[in-house]
């Protein structure tokens, strides 16, 4: 199976005549929003540490993203281990008031929709996902939607990139996949997806012009 290094875009772009579908994550991609966002807000509110509230939260965000653990589940579990009231953690409600749309990519998958198959495949929870989807949009934004709360698997797992694109019927080789973690990109890589690592609009812009497919 052909390897892409994940670093270096310098390839046959001819190749990129065979791609059907591009897969973008969603946080930090297509809205604007990271977890430390969260934390920081956290902190700020009752004065607590970020790592100690880092600590707390990390690995119970995982089991929610593999859609093990709920929200209201996770609320209590929080305020326990942090010794405050449920109320003052605003987890959803931080989502949505600080989770904004990345316009401009929004417009160049406007663009890439004329071509190819635009999915989503992103590490949430079912509370966020489902907010992200009545905020963002995602239903006319994508052709198809993956989230790894209803997957029970989460990304860097190359089982989660095999199913999406056994799922949508095409070869590894014919997808590029987008995502702003670069072991998420290389977990992509490792199964023969072409993965680009996002750092800005920009930079993706012209990433996906030098392999020829916007």
């Amino acid at each position: 199976m052909r390897m892409v290094n994940f670093y270096n875009l310098s390839m046959e772009y001819k190749l990129f005549n065979m791609i059907k579908i591009i897969i973008f994550d969603l946080g930090d991609v297509v809205i604007y929003y990271k977890e430390d966002q969260y934390f920081s807000f956290l902190a700020k509110k009752t004065g607590l540490p970020v790592n100690k509230i880092k600590s707390v939260f990390n690995p119970m965000v995982k089991k929610m993203e593999k859609g093990s653990l709920n929200a209201k589940h996770m609320e209590k579990l929080a305020s326990q281990k942090l010794g405050i009231k449920p109320s003052v953690l605003e987890w959803t409600a931080t989502f949505e008031r600080l989770a904004k749309p990345n316009k401009k990519l929004i417009k160049m998958i406007g663009v890439l929709r004329k071509k190819y198959k635009i999915v989503l495949l992103s590490n949430i929870s079912k509370d966020r996902y489902l907010l992200a989807s009545k905020k963002f949009m995602l239903k006319d934004l994508f052709f198809k939607r993956f989230a790894s709360c209803y997957m029970h698997l989460r990304k860097p797992d190359a089982r989660i990139y095999k199913r999406v694109v056994k799922s949508l019927g095409v070869k590894p080789e014919e997808a590029i996949f987008i995502d702003n973690l670069i072991e998420n990109v290389a977990g992509a890589n490792r199964i023969g997806i072409y993965g680009v690592h996002f750092t800005s609009n920009k930079k993706l812009a012209s990433d996906l012009r030098k392999l020829g497919v916007l």
